[in-house]
């Protein structure tokens, strides 16, 4: 399987790194918190399994855990939250900050 990976600052990050029991990747906690936790910050957008995306635009929205054992994190969009597993999320893609839309290469 193709790992999906952009290079920022030097920096990969890369997109799941785990298989899930049926042998596709997952994504995990940890990779989350790392796009959410790295400065300078970039605003990213989680593209779920179901189709949905969920931008982060302040690391303030996003919410996880600081102790290990649980994959569970919140994302606020606007007033509503999401509470969100790391294993539906598909892939991970930074926003452009002008315009607040995926950067396209």
């Amino acid at each position: 399987m193709k790992v999906e990976f952009e290079i920022i600052y030097d920096m990969p990050i890369e997109n799941p790194m785990e298989l899930d029991r049926d042998g596709r990747r997952q994504m995990r906690i940890s990779d989350i918190k790392r796009m959410r936790d790295r400065a300078p910050f970039r605003a990213f957008q989680l593209h779920l399994t179901n189709g949905e995306t969920l931008p982060v635009r302040h690391p303030e929205y996003l919410a996880a855990p600081p102790e290990a054992g649980s994959e569970l994190f919140v994302v606020w969009v606007g007033p509503d939250w999401n509470l969100v597993d790391a294993g539906q999320v598909a892939r991970v893609s930074l926003l452009d900050g002008k315009t607040g839309k995926t950067k396209t290469r």
